[in-house]
């Protein structure tokens, strides 16, 4: 099985790596937490097979005003990168 992230409300800054999601891993996002990952060699953020990346925004729940945000800019490669098959959703 593999690993769980979880930020709430917290900043988390990547430069130079970016961020990986490793196969059946996960990384969720609540309470207007800000990640930002930039200046890449390659990938802003990366996803391995069956891994999910989950953001919410329920300052109801959190009791945290303000927005969940997810930056990914200045990379190399791509903003985001998905094994085949996999897909981001929007809701």
């Amino acid at each position: 099985m593999g690993a769980h992230l979880f930020n709430f409300g917290g900043k988390i800054v990547a430069s130079g790596n970016g961020i990986s999601i490793f196969s059946r891993s996960g990384f969720d996002m609540d309470a207007a937490s800000l990640v930002s990952s930039f200046n890449n060699q390659q990938d802003g953020i990366h996803l391995e097979e069956l891994s999910t990346v989950n953001l919410f925004n329920t300052p109801a729940f959190s009791g945290v005003p303000g927005t969940t945000t997810l930056q990914v800019y200045k990379k190399q490669i791509t903003p985001a990168a998905f094994k085949a098959g996999m897909k981001m959703l929007e809701k």
